[in-house]
């Protein structure tokens, strides 16, 4: 028999083989799926170990089985087999419920694995073990071309139903948050559902702002980071987060307890190192406490950019509270902070040395000593600065001691942003 005759001849058993596998694969479909589900049962962790998932998982391999089988048995070229809707519903559920795209591939990459065992154990073992070899070759080559057109359609079906799914729980996220902002009912059990976030929790509220650089132009997965750390070193729930420009992120952390103020001022104590600057608002419980934490971080916020604090600053709203209250009318502020302290508004190194005297000095009931404790200076140091101060100001230190002390802590709290510049002289 010529070389020619001799491939034909082997060739048209090849095919005989796979045909007879096809064949068997589709006979027995339900004893194979019943294989996929435990090696996906046991191999894949994001899957759950109940009769209604194994019966889901039953269903969709023996569709996927007979969908490719009958496929190959009508001469179907892998690129062309239609895939079940079964797969296509599947890689949707799993978008929808934000299983990443590799738990995806891995399932189907697992299944394929048993697939092959089993079209290769059905092949038949009275051939030579040339033809065999052919036969087996040739399956793996059809198989996984089969399997790189079926992850094309499901990856793309995945990632388009990603896309439609974020997009409107982002957009409903964002309208829960509005509608609690704005003092409008809201049921809490639905409302913690929307948002994934519990509102029956201790909660405390963030702004998160940076400035975007030309070689980090993408501001956003900063501050996402930032709110991520923060909330781990408050020993929190992941953070509910809400971008709400290019540059400002606002951002709730929950916890079962009150955070201590000793742990917010631990977080305020480390500047960010990627320069990220966070406001924290004062702890709120509930619903209420969600909507007046983030107005105390916002209200921070405006304080920080105010006051020009650098970036990477952590301020919590108890470092700033009075001037927060007071600083809503930015021109009136500074003429109080101005008339209250005349000469000693200056923006310069000296007068804040002296501010910052005068103020403890007050603090500590006009006691030199005390103050000069906790200054680390002698007591003469601060009777002669506090003769400085009376002198600036025009008056005994001892008048109108609450002004005085509020507009002391603005000029502290505010700086730049309410005292006289060497231009304003």
């Amino acid at each position: 028999m010529a070389a020619a005759e001799v491939d034909e001849v082997n060739e048209q058993a090849v095919r005989e083989m796979l045909f007879s596998a096809a064949q068997a694969v589709e006979r027995d479909a339900d004893l194979i799926a019943g294989e996929i589900a435990d090696v996906l049962m046991r191999e894949v962790p994001e899957i759950s170990h109940d009769a209604e998932t194994r019966e889901d998982i039953l269903l969709r391999g023996r569709a996927g089985l007979l969908s490719w089988a009958r496929a190959f048995l009508r001469g179907v070229a892998p690129d062309e087999v239609e895939s079940p809707s079964e797969a296509y519903a599947y890689a949707r559920a799993l978008a929808r419920r934000g299983v990443p795209l590799d738990v995806l591939l891995r399932i189907h990459r697992l299944a394929l694995g048993v697939l092959l065992q089993a079209w290769e154990e059905r092949l038949g073992s009275q051939h030579s073990a040339e033809r065999l070899l052919a036969a087996t070759r040739r399956s793996i080559e059809v198989n996984f071309q089969f399997h790189d057109a079926l992850m094309e359609g499901l990856s793309a079906e995945y990632q388009r139903e990603r896309e439609r799914w974020v997009r409107g729980a982002e957009a409903l996220r964002r309208e829960t948050i509005n509608a609690i902002l704005a003092e409008q009912a809201v049921e809490t059990d639905g409302a913690s559902s929307i948002l994934g976030y519990d509102l029956r929790r201790h909660h405390l509220g963030l702004v998160i702002w940076a400035r975007p650089t030309p070689e980090d132009p993408h501001v956003i997965p900063r501050l996402e980071r930032a709110a991520a750390a923060a909330g781990a070193h408050l020993q929190a729930s992941r953070p509910l987060m809400m971008p709400v420009d290019g540059s400002t992120l606002w951002a709730w952390v929950g916890r079962a307890t009150e955070p201590p103020r000793e742990l917010l001022d631990s977080l305020a104590a480390v500047p960010n190192a990627d320069r990220v600057s966070i406001a924290l608002g004062a702890p709120g419980h509930g619903v209420t406490g969600f909507r007046r934490t983030h107005r105390d971080a916002a209200d921070t916020a405006k304080v920080a950019l105010a006051s020009r604090r650098r970036a990477g600053s952590v301020i919590p709203f108890h470092a700033v509270e009075l001037a927060a209250l007071l600083a809503g009318d930015p021109e009136r502020t500074r003429r109080f902070v101005h008339e209250r302290l005349g000469a000693l508004a200056r923006d310069d190194d000296e007068s804040g040395r002296l501010r910052a005297t005068l103020m403890l000095y007050l603090e500590e009931n006009a006691s030199r000593v005390a103050t000069a404790r906790r200054i680390g200076v002698h007591p003469n140091t601060v009777a002669n600065r506090i003769r400085t101060c009376r002198e600036l100001l025009g008056r005994d230190v001892g008048k109108d001691q609450v002004p005085l002390l509020v507009a002391l802590t603005l000029a502290a709290t505010l700086g730049p942003a309410v005292l006289r510049s060497q231009s304003d002289d």
